[in-house]
């Protein structure tokens, strides 16, 4: 950096005004070009996140959609179970009671031939006694 000097009459030299006028200048020259660099630099940055944003944006976007899919689909496949847990559990306790009534049909019978058993131990008794 120049230094300015003061002549005799108590004036600085007007080449060293100059001179000083130059150094300052080309300085700011310098400091705009390299805001101006950088400001160039950011807008272009700024330029790629919004890009990277839209992106982020439209997978989240995706994902919510399948995760939204994917709760729907667990949704009716859970419903889906549920019912035929249902018709099952149905179809279980139908079997149940026709078994429940054969059961009771061939206890009849059994108990019948047990009494025609009995009652036929008793005649070959008798007939044996006789």
């Amino acid at each position: 950096m120049v230094k300015l000097k003061k002549t005799i009459t108590g004036k600085y030299r007007p080449e060293d005004v100059e001179c000083y006028i130059r150094q300052v200048r080309a300085e700011l020259e310098t400091t705009l070009k390299e805001q101006s660099d950088r400001i160039t630099d950011l807008k272009e940055e700024n330029i790629l996140l919004k890009d990277q944003l839209e992106s982020f944006k439209e997978k989240e976007a995706y994902i919510l959609d399948t995760m939204q899919r994917a709760e729907k689909m667990s949704g009716d496949i859970i419903d889906d179970a549920n019912l035929e847990a249902a018709k099952r559990l149905f179809k279980v306790a139908e079997r149940e009671k026709q078994l429940q009534r054969l059961n009771g049909v061939y206890v009849d019978k059994l108990v019948a031939v047990k009494k025609y058993i009995s009652m036929l131990l008793t005649n070959i008794v008798e007939v044996i006694d006789t």
